[in-house]
């Protein structure tokens, strides 16, 4: 009996230990989901009786103008489409879901099943960009597990016209390069917040949103279209005509820097981004106006010109007995004609675009002067600051190590390397009276709440003295009138300007024999500038002068220019 009692006794200690193990284990679960993770369960419980969603905002528009149309033209805008979603889990029969799937939205059967033939609660969208027609289908099939999402979809109603300024929105709703980049925080807004309380059973008790969405800002730009269009119409054209591989085209406005057209003659599809992406790179997204630089050739001389005749070197009339060539650091540097050109003037020297006559005056510059002008005149080593990203600034000799062969080189745009809008705005300073404009794209802003703001031009600086900027202005106009520049010249109208014809440079070193960028720059009405134009063609093969290709290429969207905006003529002229 006492064994009996013993026993009894052990087993009865053994449940107790055990039930008061038990015991000590529920005290330390419910102290850890009550205190130790009571903010994580407090969370929990109200994830399941409250619903907080984000509210998209509306990405902000935008528009070009026209000085003939009220209205703006829309470049970029949102489209309401759909992405089709399903959650797998839910899907009973898969083979019959994915059957009706492909009926109504043209996606392949048995890509489909893969994709649902699974348990997960969550799989990517099957399609993206559903039009409404194909949405009302996969509705009206009454789908199980099936849904639709709505989705703003970027579209682009030009095409690939002004591609390189707008850049494209891609699938996550984030701007990449051109406009849509740089202001891509302002264009997409503010997201809202929508708050919700749910009962146990999942219905809405009460709704109520606590933040409204606030849309992205509308961008109007100091583009014209119709002048942005025949812009690309005419350099596509001379890119045809003198065999070149591709070409641009830059028009500005020389007084407050305003961009009014960007044109190329490539491009891409901003809607279709990933295949131009796979097919070319993604190289064919940078703008080349803005992202890539070159040699500017003789278009380059009015520099050196412009600094000679700020420092009281030279006269327009000045003049210097000129030979077939000059020889610097053992280097010959010939005439392009390889003539010498005798005794001309300083205006000679730019009509004829003498390569010897300008490295004379760069050489009565002084290099380490002349560096100074390019860099802290000109800016030429710094960025614009125009409104569009990538922008990229010269590449210029080491200053410290500067050679007097590289001054002599640079003085006719060889060795030196810089980007379109950069040439631009050279002549753009030049034109308005010796004051260099920050170049810009987007006008005027205005928010979902109809406010404005204006954007207002910047001065970057003077780069020379307005008598100077006269006096080389003149030299100009006198390089249209009796110069190089014959082709660009227009009966009635003074116009500026300067041929270049550059070597291309060779990875391996030198100059390829057989490449040349040709190009023109000017403005006019010269003695009120209202429009500067840079023409730059690369690597043309039916021309073998920019004064042969570029500078004819210049008129035509010159005149273009005096017709659309009934410009008044100057002056008579013999013919043009």
């Amino acid at each position: 009996m006492a064994n009996e009692e013993r026993v009894y006794f052990q087993r009865l200690k053994i449940v107790l230990f055990f039930l008061l193990l038990a015991y000590f284990a529920l005290l330390v679960f419910l102290f850890n989901r009550q205190v130790i993770k009571h903010s994580y369960y407090l969370a929990l419980a109200k994830s399941q009786h409250f619903l907080a969603k984000e509210i998209p905002a509306h990405r902000g528009r935008i528009f070009a103008s026209s000085i003939y149309q009220k209205e703006p033209f829309l470049l970029a805008g949102n489209q309401k489409l759909f992405s089709l979603n399903a959650v797998p889990r839910q899907i009973k029969d898969k083979e019959e879901a994915a059957k009706k799937i492909a009926e109504c939205s043209g996606l392949n059967f048995q890509d489909v099943f893969e994709a649902i033939n699974n348990n997960k609660p969550y799989i990517p969208p099957l399609k993206r960009r559903l039009s409404y027609q194909e949405a009302k289908k996969i509705i009206q099939s009454h789908i199980e597990g099936v849904y639709l999402l709505p989705e703003d979809v970027r579209f682009y109603p030009h095409g690939s016209s002004l591609s390189y300024v707008l850049g494209y929105v891609d699938v996550e709703g984030k701007g990449n390069y051109g406009l849509e980049q740089y202001y891509n925080e302002e264009l997409e807004g503010d997201s809202g917040r929508f708050l919700a309380e749910r009962d146990v059973y999942g219905r809405y008790i009460s709704i109520s949103q606590e933040t409204p969405p606030q849309d992205g800002k509308d961008l109007y730009l100091t583009i014209e279209l119709p002048v942005q269009h025949k812009a690309e119409e005419i350099i596509k054209e001379a890119v045809e005509t003198y065999g070149a591989e591709s070409g641009q085209m830059i028009i500005l406005n020389p007084k407050t820097g305003a961009v009014i057209a960007l044109a190329a003659s490539t491009g891409f599809n901003p809607e279709n981004y990933a295949e131009e992406a796979k097919e070319k790179g993604i190289e064919v997204f940078y703008n080349p106006m803005v992202s890539k630089l070159f040699e500017p050739g003789s278009i380059f001389k009015v520099i050196p010109m412009a600094a000679a005749l700020e420092e009281g070197l030279v006269e327009p009339y000045t003049k210097m007995n000129l030979g077939a060539y000059t020889e610097v650091q053992g280097h010959k540097i010939w005439t392009s004609d390889r003539k010498a050109h005798g005794e001309i003037t300083m205006t000679q020297v730019l009509e004829l675009s003498d390569n010897v006559g300008i490295v004379k005056v760069e050489q009565l510059l002084g290099k380490d002067k002349f560096f100074r002008f390019l860099t802290e005149r000109f800016h030429l080593a710094l960025p614009l600051g125009v409104d569009l990203p990538n922008e990229v600034f010269a590449q210029l000799p080491d200053p410290k190590h500067l050679k007097e062969i590289e001054g002599a080189t640079m003085a006719f745009g060889q060795g030196v390397a810089v980007s379109p809008l950069q040439a631009t705005s050279v002549f753009s300073a030049i034109a308005n009276k010796g004051l260099l404009m920050r170049p810009y794209v987007v006008g005027r802003k205005v928010n979902s709440q109809g406010e404005e703001e204006v954007i207002r031009p910047q001065e970057i600086g003077r780069v020379i003295s307005e008598q100077s900027a006269e006096k080389l202005k003149d030299m100009l106009v006198g390089v249209v009138e009796e110069g190089y520049g014959v082709l660009a010249k227009i009966d009635g109208y003074k116009i500026a300007g300067k041929t270049g014809t550059a070597q291309v440079p060779s990875p391996q070193g030198g100059y390829y024999p057989d490449k040349t960028i040709q190009s023109f720059a000017g403005f006019f009405p010269a003695d009120d500038p209202q429009f500067v134009i840079l023409v730059k063609l690369d690597y043309p093969i039916k021309s073998r002068w920019g004064s042969l290709s570029a500078a004819p290429t210049f008129r035509r969207m010159a005149q273009f220019l005096i017709n659309y905006y009934q410009v008044p003529k100057e002056k008579e002229t013999g013919g043009g």
